[in-house]
C-alpha cells in the first residue's frame, strides 16, 4: 500500500541513493532511476511527489514483463523465493506427518500458518 511504499522510500531508497551519490562523487541532486512494477501503491501522487523531491525518476515495467526488466526478480528474488517455498513445503509436510503419526484423523489435521509460527 502507499504508506509502505513511502516508508520504503524514506528508510531505504533515499538513504541508499544519498550514499551512492556521495560514494560515486556525483552531485547530491544527480537524478537516480527506480524501476517499479505496476503495483497500484507505486503510482500514487504522494509517492511520485516524494520521488521527485529527491530527484528520483521512475520507470514502470509493464505487467507480465517483470522477469525481463527487473534483474533481481530473475536472480536474487527467484532464488530467495525458492528457498522460502522449499522451507514452507518442508514445514507443512512435517507438521501434517507429525499430526497423523500422533493419531489425528486426516480431516482433523490443522497447520498453523501464522507468520509468527512460520518464522
Amino acid at each position: 500500500n502507499e504508506s509502505t511504499v513511502l516508508q520504503y522510500i524514506d528508510r531505504i531508497l533515499i538513504p541508499y541513493v544519498t550514499r551512492v551519490r556521495l560514494e560515486d562523487g556525483v552531485a547530491p541532486d544527480q537524478r537516480a532511476l527506480l524501476i517499479f512494477d505496476t503495483f497500484r501503491g507505486h503510482l500514487t501522487p504522494a509517492v511520485k511527489d516524494k520521488l521527485e523531491l529527491n530527484n528520483v525518476s521512475y520507470v514502470l515495467v509493464p505487467a507480465n514483463l517483470t522477469n525481463r526488466f527487473q534483474p533481481l526478480d530473475v536472480s536474487v528474488n527467484k532464488a530467495a523465493k525458492n528457498v522460502v517455498r522449499k522451507c514452507y513445503s518442508e514445514y507443512y509436510r512435517s507438521e501434517v506427518q507429525r499430526q497423523l503419526t500422533a493419531g489425528a484423523e486426516p480431516h482433523d489435521v490443522s497447520v498453523d500458518l501464522r507468520l509468527s509460527v512460520l518464522k
